[in-house]
């Protein structure tokens, strides 16, 4: 399963965020979790209608987009959300 992390180093969001995600990283390494930096890539934000950042986009094996959420989500929504799409 893959998150994609949408955000910007400017975001305080994104940075609050940042270590939940790397426990995230710790107790669920079958993740794989890239991150897009919309400053980086200006045309990302329209091609994947990014209308917050953070936004977290949730993908099954086959790689459709199953959900997303936005902005400051607490660890145990985190978990709550990861763990029944282990197998998926």
């Amino acid at each position: 399963m893959k998150i994609l992390k949408i955000g910007a180093i400017w975001c305080p969001e994104c940075l609050i965020m940042r270590p939940r995600w790397l426990a995230i990283e710790k107790e669920f390494p079958w993740l794989e979790m890239p991150e897009v930096d919309v400053d980086q890539q200006p045309n990302f934000k329209k091609e994947h209608q990014i209308d917050h950042i953070p936004t977290y986009i949730f993908f099954g094996q086959n790689g459709e987009e199953i959900f997303r959420l936005k902005g400051l989500v607490e660890i145990d929504d985190l978990k709550a959300k990861i763990l029944p799409l282990k197998d998926q």
